[in-house]
């Protein structure tokens, strides 16, 4: 059997778990700002707005 995996797919899996991860970080601050950094480049900057709730906090993640 085999498993074919694209890249979109892979990434979302990825960031989904970091961003898992993430929420649970949230008596460490600083890991819980680094998980959400390498989170977001492993999303699309609408990927990003939509789960920060906006476009401020979105770009400060983003690098914009």
């Amino acid at each position: 059997m085999q498993v074919e995996i694209d890249d979109e797919s892979l990434s979302s899996v990825i960031a989904s778990e970091l961003l898992a991860h993430a929420k649970y970080q949230e008596g460490d601050p600083k890991l819980q700002k680094a998980l959400l950094r390498v989170a977001v480049y492993y999303m699309t900057y609408e990927q990003c707005v939509d789960y920060f709730g906006g476009k401020e906090e979105a770009d400060e993640y983003f690098g914009i």
